[in-house]
């Protein structure tokens, strides 16, 4: 009786090696470039900057508060995060002694998956009816390459929060003592102090 030997399958073992790592290798290039198109991009929409004032119609010289939020929900950390604030001549940084247009704040690391929140108090000082435009930048390393993330806000100053009125008689006469009324009024709901009147 003859025996039938079964040959080994070696290029069906050898051609299923192949697909296994060519497709390894498919994977490992496009994880590449998904990882080098995420870094070109700066971590791309995972990564925003987000201006969140109080409120957007400003009373002249009345304090309020501003907000900027930093939202990363990439799976890295940001280095040598810095954030800039450009105020333009309307407004003012109640945190500094000098009245400089450009605000900067190092922030160093932002670690990743986090929203990170910094507070400025601002004071308009423009004309009532103005506009001021806010702009703020973030700029920070992803790898090697640093990047820029942008966002803008615009204000109106809506009124002046002080009223000041002066009454006093239709009629006077020569020599006579002139009596005037000085009235005034906050219509906003900040408290004003040590304030001074001058008549002249």
């Amino acid at each position: 009786m003859m025996r039938i030997k079964k040959k080994r399958p070696g290029r069906l073992v050898w051609l299923q090696r192949f697909v296994l790592m060519a497709g390894f290798i498919m994977l490992v290039f496009v994880g590449g470039i998904f990882f080098f198109i995420s870094s070109f991009r700066g971590g791309g929409n995972d990564i925003g900057l987000e201006l969140a004032p109080e409120t957007t119609d400003l009373s002249r010289g009345v304090p309020f508060d501003i907000s900027l939020n930093i939202n990363n929900q990439t799976n890295n950390i940001l280095y040598g995060a810095k954030l800039t604030l450009n105020l333009g001549s309307g407004l003012i940084n109640l945190g500094s002694s000098e009245k400089d247009e450009l605000v900067q704040e190092e922030l160093g690391e932002i670690k990743q998956n986090t929203i990170t929140r910094t507070r400025f108090v601002l004071i308009p000082t423009g004309e009532v009816d103005s506009s001021q435009k806010i702009s703020a930048t973030l700029s920070y390393f992803l790898g090697r390459n640093e990047f820029e993330r942008r966002a803008t806000e615009t204000f109106v100053i809506k009124n002046e929060p002080l009223e000041v009125t002066v009454e006093k008689p239709d009629q006077v006469l020569s020599g006579s003592t002139l009596e005037v009324t000085i009235r005034y009024n906050n219509n906003s709901d900040f408290d004003f102090k040590q304030l001074n009147l001058r008549a002249n």
